[in-house]
């Protein structure tokens, strides 16, 4: 799937300059409230529907039972409607073109992370690009959280 300019439909508020300059330096920034509340709950929708129909690359991450699981899930765009219409319509797109100063992005997967409330396992810090089958420097991935994450379990 991919997305250019004129594939903008509505006004969207992007990085600022120093978020841009530090993205390009750090190759991270915290952008927040970049989704309405609307976009927020179609999403939460998504992530319940792949909780209880996972898909043919979801893999358990957790021995926990189900109840206090860890699980993640990829490519469920294709029949979670609203993965796709934040990944074609929403403003990611274009703070992705902002960020990486591409007019084109190609969107590559979407991965769902499913983590129940009161699992105790933690991600390490690590970085993505290794896992992916594409080089270059304008990659970029957004990290979305659909609940609220207490500090200690962000990403660092």
């Amino acid at each position: 799937m991919t997305w250019n300019e004129r594939n903008r439909s509505h006004l969207v508020l992007g990085p600022t300059g120093k978020e841009v300059q530090q993205f390009e330096h750090e190759g991270v920034v915290a952008i927040r409230q970049i989704l309405s509340s609307q976009e927020i709950e179609s999403l939460k929708t998504a992530v319940t529907s792949i909780e209880d129909n996972p898909g043919p690359f979801s893999i358990p991450q957790s021995s926990e039972d189900r109840s206090r699981g860890f699980i993640e899930d990829f490519r469920r765009w294709q029949d979670q409607q609203p993965i796709e219409t934040i990944a074609r319509n929403s403003s990611l797109p274009h703070i992705a073109s902002l960020l990486t100063k591409s007019t084109t992005i190609r969107f590559h997967h979407d991965h769902t992370l499913i983590r129940s409330n009161g699992n105790q396992q933690r991600t390490p810090w690590h970085q993505d690009q290794p896992y992916y089958n594409i080089e270059g420097n304008q990659n970029i991935s957004f990290w979305i959280p659909v609940d609220p994450v207490p500090l200690k379990w962000t990403l660092e």
